[in-house]
């Protein structure tokens, strides 16, 4: 099976337990699914569902008890750290709630940043972080600083820096939980259309259905467990 060919991300029986002394707690239980190249997928739940969680380990920031995952076809779970935190870096951008920026760089050097780490010379990543900031119509503040951004333009900072590595695959978490519902909307639109074209694969973690209604493939997540993985028939279509 060709890379082109082989899911983006999958999920084999994952499992995640908390050990907290004489307390064990179980979140996730036995996870399976896969998404291929190109996807829109949205995954549901409410609070304590265990969707926080699964992000933490589709993101490669956790490790499950059990199971694996696999990006791109290679199994993550035979990774050192280094390793895991090289395969993040390359293949997964994220996009955050809170936005997760760094108060201290520039709009443009949030974007530069992972460019940076993934030790890209200087003028190939100030040339890049300016021609996606132009994309999501921040090429006007790209010397500003956070603080001096509105909640919209942080957002699309963050996932201008998501976009940094070409990533096949794009996590979004609650993208639009800190936001007032028109610019969310906006941010929301934005996102939906990053996954036009085919190329780029999108997973939104949300409680919002609203949000999820973006997305062409529902999955719902509740105690730990998919209890609901549909095609989503009225999606809502965002021209580009």
């Amino acid at each position: 099976m060709s890379s082109v060919d082989r899911p983006v991300i999958q999920l084999v029986g994952v499992g995640k337990t908390y050990d907290m002394g004489e307390v064990k707690a179980e979140v996730l239980h036995g996870i399976d699914f896969s998404v291929d190249r190109g996807e829109f997928v949205a995954i549901v739940g409410a609070s304590g569902s265990g969707k926080s969680t699964l992000l933490q380990i589709m993101g490669l920031l956790d490790r499950p008890t059990k199971g694996k995952v696999l990006i791109n076809g290679i199994d993550s779970s035979k990774m050192s750290d280094d390793e895991l935190a090289d395969m993040r870096g390359r293949n997964i951008g994220f996009v955050f709630q809170f936005f997760n920026l760094y108060p201290t760089l520039s709009a443009r050097g949030n974007v530069e940043l992972p460019m940076m780490i993934q030790g890209m010379p200087s003028g190939e990543r100030t040339r890049r972080a300016r021609e996606i900031l132009r994309s999501v119509g921040l090429s006007d503040k790209e010397e500003n600083m956070p603080s001096q951004l509105s909640g919209g333009q942080k957002q699309r900072v963050s996932i201008a820096r998501a976009l940094a590595m070409e990533p096949a695959l794009i996590l979004a978490d609650e993208p639009t939980g800190n936001l007032d519902s028109k610019t969310g909307q906006e941010v929301i639109d934005m996102i939906a259309r990053l996954g036009k074209g085919g190329n780029r694969t999108i997973l939104v973690i949300t409680h919002d259905r609203h949000i999820a209604e973006h997305a062409e493939r529902i999955v719902e997540i509740k105690d730990g467990r998919v209890i609901s993985d549909r095609k989503n028939k009225n999606r809502r279509v965002v021209e580009r």
